[in-house]
C-alpha cells in the first residue's frame, strides 16, 4: 500500500494544536504530512463527530458522554481553550466538515471509536475522493460492518501495546487477513523485528502509533515500519528530510 515512509498526523498536528480540531488539521496540511488521523463517534442524534474520548470532558469546556449529547449541544462547546487560550472558540468538527476540508487534498486515516458511524465513515471516505484514505478501528466488529457495507473499502486493524510471542504474531496476521485489511497498526512499544518480518511476508504494512520522541522515530524507521503516527508531524518531516512549513 505504501511506497515510501508515511507521516501520519495524529489527530492533526496535536502536539502544537488542540487535537481533532480544524486548526489542528489545517496545521498538519501546512506541514505536509502524508495522512491525517482523526477519531469519530456518534452523537445522541446519530451524527458522526470528531472526538477521541467517550466524553467531552478532557478536550472541551463541557462535560458528559458524546453519545448523550446532541450535535447542537456539542457545537456549543469550546474545544480549544483547554489547550491554549489562543485557540479559544475552536469547535468540535463533524466528519462532514473534515471531509470538506481535506477532500482531494489529504487522505484520511479515519478511526471509528464506537459503533454507529460505519455508514457515515464509508460515505466520508468515498466523498474524500482519495483512494489512499482508509478506515481503522480497535473494534473488529466495526471493521466487519464496514466491509459488509463496502467490500472494497480499505481497512486497518489497530492493536495494543505489548510485544507478542511468535504464536500471537501468527494469530494477529491471520486476523488481519480475515478482515481483508492491508494495514496493521500496533503501538510502537509492541513493534519487534519478528512482527515486522511477519507483516512484510504477509504483504501487510505496519503503521505504528503514537511516536513523539525523535529517537523512537529513528528506531521505528530502523525496524522497517512503513508509517509512523505522531503528534509532531513536523519533527518526523524534518527527520525524513522533507520540506514543510516551519
Amino acid at each position: 500500500m505504501f511506497d515510501r515512509i508515511i507521516n501520519v498526523a495524529h489527530r492533526g498536528a496535536s502536539g502544537t494544536r488542540p487535537e481533532n480540531t480544524m486548526v489542528s488539521l489545517r496545521r498538519a496540511m501546512e506541514i505536509g504530512a502524508d495522512y491525517i488521523e482523526v477519531d469519530t463517534r456518534p452523537t445522541a442524534d446519530g451524527v458522526a463527530v470528531i472526538m477521541h474520548d467517550s466524553t467531552v470532558d478532557r478536550t472541551t469546556d463541557g462535560s458528559g458522554r458524546v453519545s448523550d449529547l446532541t450535535l447542537e449541544q456539542i457545537k456549543q462547546l469550546d474545544a480549544g481553550s483547554w489547550f491554549a487560550e489562543e485557540f479559544a472558540g475552536e469547535r468540535v468538527p463533524t466528519l462532514t466538515e473534515v471531509v470538506a476540508l481535506t477532500a482531494d487534498k489529504m487522505p484520511l486515516s479515519l478511526e471509528i471509536k464506537a459503533p454507529g458511524v460505519e455508514k457515515q465513515a464509508v460515505a466520508a471516505i468515498r466523498e474524500s475522493r482519495n483512494r489512499d484514505s482508509f478506515i481503522s478501528s480497535f473494534n473488529e466488529d466495526c471493521l466487519k460492518r464496514v466491509r459488509e457495507i463496502d467490500p472494497e473499502m480499505p481497512v486497518e486493524l489497530i492493536v495494543g501495546i505489548d510485544p507478542l510471542r511468535a504464536d500471537e504474531i501468527r494469530g494477529l496476521i491471520e486476523r488481519t487477513r480475515k478482515l481483508g485489511a492491508r494495514v496493521l497498526a500496533p503501538s510502537y512499544r509492541g513493534v519487534t523485528p519478528e512482527l515486522v518480518a511477519a507483516a512484510t511476508a504477509a504483504e501487510i504494512d505496519l503503521i505504528c502509533w503514537t511516536v513523539n520522541d525523535r529517537e523512537d522515530m529513528k528506531r521505528m524507521l530502523d525496524l522497517g515500519v512503513k508509517a509512523i503516527t505522531t503528534n509532531y508531524p513536523e519533527v518526523l518531516q524534518e527527520l525524513l528530510g522533507r520540506p514543510g512549513a516551519a
